[in-house]
């Protein structure tokens, strides 16, 4: 994975090749059977067509742009959304946008986001990612601060954050792009008396996937390609399959020469029709429900020597697998792309094992959450 910063990978040595008004947040969801070791809290700020359906989210300094029932509408040439300033619901360290855009063919666009904290003032507008036919998105935007810097897909703070807004701008082509979603999904400050235990026993629930080998692939990229041949297992289970290599070429981010940008994992599967975001979890409960409800979770995990007791690799930088289910007697059942074949990609690994490898690592995860709806 893209992230070098030691928080989340850690310092463990590769062995797998390192793939590349204010909203409502989610609800938090405590365990009843508390673990010594307890887990940070997470914030998800969601604006569904709903919200964006509503002027009232947007600044006055929007311009080409509109709202109808499906969402929110900017011109792919010289339009902008930008939102109302707003408080987060507690301080945060980091923040992980993504959406879901219908995006004429030729056309493109940039999403960045300004922050500001209890004792300092806005940041500049932050490049966070962009999707369509543009080489030139980076252009004269910015990516640090006094406060923070954007690794990729990320915006990590050095002081914590308070308040947020995020505006996304047309960088050419024709017709209009119509925003039908967009999440953010924020990492609470360390802090123990907000830690949050977990929970990983109950009922056996399954999403019913079907198992790809990232290794099947041409040899030039299959080291490469976790994150793709797990986005293509998540479509296959909500719309018509696509090769994995299809999905890789959609994937694929040219101005950082990887595979694995994660907002880019999102929007490319909805391109092919399913819709999602990206999530940070901290608890089994919210698994479960994810689960329970027929979502795909895709994990970002990051092990050192012997952290995942029965993967087919014994350390990862940054790795990215599906999960398949929950067997109720606290495992995971995983399909991890880095096995050598189809038939070996099924895996079973501990919850708490994954807890090391994935919450303790950001607890970041695709989710993806249905078909889209206009398709």
């Amino acid at each position: 994975m893209h992230h070098r910063h030691l928080r989340l990978l850690g310092l463990a040595a590769l062995s797998l090749a390192a793939c590349t008004g204010a909203p409502p947040n989610s609800t938090v969801l405590r365990s009843t059977a508390p673990r010594v070791d307890d887990l940070p809290l997470h914030d998800l700020l969601l604006f569904d067509a709903q919200r964006l359906g509503q002027m009232s989210t947007f600044a006055a300094s929007s311009s080409a742009s509109g709202v109808d029932a499906d969402g929110a509408w900017f011109s792919s040439t010289g339009g902008s959304l930008e939102t109302r300033a707003m408080l987060s619901p507690r301080p945060f360290d980091s923040v992980l946008p993504s959406w879901n855009a219908v995006v004429p063919a030729g056309a493109a666009f940039a999403v960045e986001v300004q922050v500001a904290g209890a004792d300092w003032d806005w940041s500049p507008w932050l490049l966070l990612g962009y999707w369509g036919a543009t080489d030139s998105a980076g252009s004269a935007r910015s990516l640090t601060f006094e406060h923070g810097r954007v690794a990729v897909d990320l915006l990590e703070l050095s002081r914590p954050g308070t308040r947020l807004r995020w505006r996304v701008s047309g960088l050419g082509g024709p017709g209009r792009i119509h925003l039908q979603h967009f999440a953010m999904a924020l990492e609470g400050v360390a802090d123990r008396r907000t830690y949050n235990p977990s929970d990983d026993h109950g009922s056996p629930r399954s999403v019913g996937l079907v198992a790809r080998s990232q290794r099947s692939e041409a040899d030039d990229i299959a080291a490469r390609i976790c994150s793709p041949t797990s986005v293509a297992m998540a479509i296959e289970n909500f719309a018509p399959p696509q090769t994995t290599a299809q999905v890789a070429t959609k994937l694929y981010d040219q101005q950082h020469d990887i595979y694995g940008n994660w907002n880019r994992a999102v929007q490319g599967a909805f391109d092919f029709g399913v819709r999602g975001y990206l999530q940070r979890f901290s608890n089994w409960i919210e698994v479960r429900q994810a689960v329970a409800s027929g979502h795909v979770l895709v994990l970002r995990i990051a092990a050192q020597p012997g952290e995942l007791p029965g993967a087919p690799y014994d350390s990862t930088e940054g790795h990215l697998l599906a999960l398949e289910g929950l067997d109720g007697e606290g495992n995971a059942l995983c399909y991890d792309p880095a096995a050598p074949s189809a038939t070996s990609v099924p895996r079973v690994y501990s919850c708490a094992a994954l807890e090391d490898v994935w919450f303790r690592t950001g607890g970041v995860a695709y989710r993806f959450v249905g078909p889209r709806e206009d398709l």
